[in-house]
């Protein structure tokens, strides 16, 4: 098992998020590093995922992995796959991601995705944290469900999306900025993230 360091370059397709209510929890950060970090460097390399409350993530996104507060995945290549692994929150993570496929656990639930592009636009089915999810990503923006939460959210720039999502009752404003380190991944790595963290 080695460390996979060539990332693959693919259409850059906004993809939006939200943080799962009764999911996982950021850690508490301050909005001293929120403020800190310049657009130039959240654009490349910074997750930044905001959702009503005062607590944003804010991860780094590496070619080894995503890390951050509560939040330390490696990202491994396989013999015929990546590997996604290790923990987020409470949750130990362990995904197998293929070209056309993402398959594995969040904690003790069951990931089972089918990835699918159509030109510039990307459908994902499938299971997540063992609910039925439908959801796709296009140039302007993402629709569907991921695991219990809803979203309906639009591009506002390359990278960056704001819309409303809901993960119960409650209809929470969202803003998401994924990196350029994140979306230069392939299409069914960026759904593995997706389910990660937006369920």
């Amino acid at each position: 098992m080695r460390a996979h360091h060539s990332p693959r370059s693919l259409v850059p397709v906004l993809a939006i998020g939200v943080l799962a209510a009764g999911c996982i929890q950021p850690a508490v950060v301050s909005p001293h590093e929120v403020g800190d970090a310049s657009e130039d460097t959240a654009r490349l390399t910074t997750f930044v995922l905001r959702r009503g409350g005062p607590f944003p993530w804010i991860l780094r996104v590496r070619e080894d992995g995503l890390f951050g507060p509560d939040v330390s995945l490696g990202r491994f290549l396989e013999d015929s796959h990546i590997a996604l692994r290790g923990r987020v929150g409470r949750d130990v993570v362990d995904l197998e991601i293929h070209p056309t496929r993402v398959l594995g656990l969040i904690g003790p639930t069951r990931v089972d995705l089918r990835v699918v592009r159509r030109d510039l636009d990307v459908f994902i089915d499938g299971l997540v944290r063992n609910q039925i999810s439908i959801f796709e990503l296009t140039p302007s923006g993402l629709h569907g469900n991921i695991g219990k939460c809803s979203y309906d959210l639009t591009s506002l720039d390359l990278g960056l999306a704001e819309g409303k999502s809901s993960c119960g009752v409650d209809i929470t404003p969202t803003r998401l900025r994924l990196p350029d380190t994140l979306r230069n991944l392939s299409d069914a790595e960026k759904a593995a993230i997706l389910a990660i963290f937006l369920s």
